[in-house]
């Protein structure tokens, strides 16, 4: 990653295998100008560093499942004139999943899925001071053909992941039954 962000003119990065909670709790994160992150989609990651980012009152950009915003934890970390932008990619981002050797999986490309079903991710961010400049250069250049749209409401987001909650184990194992039936003709 250092060398990545060393490559695009970032010289000074600090990407370390650590604990950013304990970091966090301890009141030790080092010193820095902008938090870029990819935190894990599950537990309360991504609240808990959402919080962080908008009480630190630095620019940040973390790259979060898109129905987090639409979360009430959400808005309600977000209320009161964080300014937000949010920049979602045209196609749907895959991840690479390492393989197993020892197991004989290899590794490939995936899009990620919570409880079965695929979603979108889309980078949050906040520039406070600088938003509507950076903002007004983002539009300057945005053309049809980019990668990357930027909104500054989830509410304008397009709707790439379901909502839609998973049954109940009673709910699934019929589902299953009726998958396996209709494989089955």
């Amino acid at each position: 990653m250092k060398d990545h962000m060393n490559s695009l003119g970032f010289s000074n990065v600090y990407n370390e295998n650590e604990d950013f909670y304990e970091r966090v709790r301890t009141e030790t994160v080092p010193p820095y100008d902008v938090l870029v992150s990819n935190p894990p989609f599950s537990g309360n990651h991504v609240e808990g560093i959402l919080r962080f980012a908008v009480k630190s009152r630095r620019p940040f950009a973390l790259l979060l499942p898109d129905f987090v915003c639409r979360k009430v934890y959400f808005q309600e970390i977000v209320a009161g004139g964080t300014p937000i932008a949010l920049i979602a990619p045209t196609e749907p981002y895959r991840f690479w999943a390492p393989g197993r050797a020892d197991k004989g999986i290899r590794g490939r490309a995936i899009v990620p899925k919570a409880h079965g079903l695929e979603f979108g991710c889309v980078w949050v961010c906040c520039f406070w001071s600088f938003q509507k400049k950076v903002i007004r250069w983002w539009r300057k250049g945005e053309r049809s053909e980019s990668f990357c749209k930027l909104y500054t409401s989830a509410n304008d987001l397009p709707q790439t992941s379901t909502t839609k909650k998973r049954g109940n184990p009673r709910q699934r194992a019929k589902a299953r039954k009726r998958m396996a039936l209709a494989a089955s003709k």
